[in-house]
Order: structure tokens, then sequence, then C-alpha cells
């Protein structure tokens, strides 16, 4: 998918970044949520299914979108017919076991997994190694934008699209 403002490689096709991104639950229910096609939760999504960059996510994840979308009344087809393209994109992170640390870095428990997910990365060899992770949320008061945990970069959808767009005029 070429977009406009973002560098080509050299062939005509748009760049791809080799950032990893893990999207909290709460940027998929709102992209899904949302009727506005501006959305940035639902233009983090689009580009990550668009393969700019290296979208990942976890079993953990996927259950707790399905469920806070049943939850808002999304009928089940919809749900899967919707997020089906997602999922098959994604690369997919088994968490690390769960510490003690963890749990200083993220009070809420029903976040720590989206962390522990995001860490499963350092497991992969090939997604290892990438400098630029980041976890994408928009919980700001667990994943506080710009706070550094465990080398996953917290940012917002909007702060996330604002850093592909640098990338951009850059080229």
């Amino acid at each position: 998918m070429p977009l406009p403002w973002l560098p080509s490689s050299g062939r005509g096709s748009a760049k791809v970044l080799q950032w990893l991104a893990v999207l909290d639950s709460s940027v998929y229910v709102a992209a899904v949520l949302t009727n506005s096609p501006r959305s940035p939760n639902r233009e983090t999504v689009e580009l990550g299914l668009a393969g700019v960059y290296i979208l990942a996510t976890s079993e953990y994840i996927k259950t707790e979108v399905e469920e806070a979308l049943a939850e808002a009344g999304v009928i089940a087809d919809t749900i899967n017919s919707t997020l089906s393209p997602i999922w098959r994109v994604a690369r997919w992170l088994d968490p690390v076991d769960d510490s003690p640390v963890f749990a200083e870095a993220v009070r809420d428990e029903n976040d720590r997994p989206i962390l522990r997910a995001a860490l499963g990365a350092y497991t992969v060899p090939d997604l290892a190694p990438l400098p630029d992770k980041y976890l994408v949320s928009e919980n700001t008061k667990h994943f506080v934008p710009k706070r550094n945990l465990y080398g996953f970069e917290c940012i917002t959808p909007g702060g996330f699209l604002a850093a592909i767009r640098r990338v951009g005029t850059k080229a």
C-alpha cells in the first residue's frame, strides 16, 4: 500500500519500517467501533494490515478484544470478519512468564499480560534485535506515553502515526 508521505524503498513500493508494535486491546476495540475512517486507532491498525510496520499480538489480546466487542453489542460474525484479516497478518507472541517486576511496572493485573506479550518478542530471533519497539495504547494511565518499558516505548495511536509520518518527511 504506497502512502504518499512514506518514503519509497527504491522500487516504487512503500518503505517497510522495521518497527515492531504491539497494540493494546483498547486500540483494536476503538478501531472497530469508530465511525471515522481517519481515527488514529483505525489508521494504526490499517497500517499494520498494510505491512508498514510489524504488527504483533497474543492470544490474550485477541480474546480481550473479542470479548470487549461482544460486550459492546457487536455480533460474532462481524467480529470474526472484521478481525480475521488482522489476526492473519499479525505476528503471534507467546507472553513471557509473570514476574514481580512486571507488577511494579504495570500495576493493573489486566494490563500486565499486554506487557508480557510484548516482551515475548525477545524470544523471537527476527524480532528481538529490532531497535524500534512500541506498545501502542489508549490507556495512558498504565502505559504512559514516552515511557520505556523494557525496550518498548509506550505511545498513543496518534503519537505512533505521527512518528511514522516523521519518517516519511525525512525521505
